[in-house]
């Protein structure tokens, strides 16, 4: 019942989000659904828990293009411009959704997922990603905040943030969750923030 029902969200996020952006069709996370490169279908659950079956969904050319030039031609530093773009979402257009993240400890999926795909969706306006590649970048973001919010609400580059983010032990991650890990198998690329 539970995968039906993800299934079911997963779909209406992924027609909601295809009219969130002419260019290129993105939608909100979890909700893009599709097929990936070399992945399967599917998407990011808000706590994490499920990641779906996309997996190196940011390895094709049209993704690594534009992060390169998100970059100035540079992938890494575009990795981080990406990444820091996608976490500002939840202060500039994800702050309601991020509120009921918070207001529920993270344990609502539909209000985790409702993050995901706004985040999702913020990003695609400035970076022309693919779906599936813009739903690993939701999905981290919903993920830190669903389980690592009292850790990470201040300031999402504290060493607390990271730890939590990464499943350190005793780190406060309320759902034994390692938000980073899930990011990289989804994105097939590295996250920007280094495990200890």
């Amino acid at each position: 019942m539970k995968l039906t029902r993800l299934i079911c969200v997963i779909a209406l996020a992924a027609a909601v989000g295809a009219c969130g952006n002419d260019d290129n069709g993105s939608g909100g996370d979890g909700g893009t659904g599709g097929t990936a490169g070399a992945g399967g279908t599917g998407g990011t659950a808000g706590t994490g828990a499920t990641g779906g079956t996309v997996t190196d969904a940011c390895t094709n050319d049209t993704d690594i293009g534009v992060i390169e030039m998100a970059g100035g031609g540079d992938f890494d530093a575009g990795r981080v411009v990406v990444s820091d773009f996608a976490a500002d979402c939840i202060r500039t257009e994800c702050t309601s959704e991020l509120g009921d993240v918070i207001n529920t400890g993270g344990a609502d999926e539909e209000a985790n997922q409702a993050l995901a795909t706004c985040v999702e969706v913020c990003t695609a306006e400035m970076y022309q990603l693919t779906p599936q590649c813009l739903s690993c970048y939701g999905g981290s973001v919903s993920c830190g905040s669903a389980n690592c919010t009292a850790e990470c609400v201040a300031d999402v580059n504290s060493p607390e943030c990271t730890n939590c983010r990464c499943n350190v032990p005793d780190s406060g991650n309320t759902n034994g969750v390692d938000c980073v890990e899930l990011f990289e198998t989804c994105a097939g690329i590295d996250s920007t923030v280094m495990c200890p």
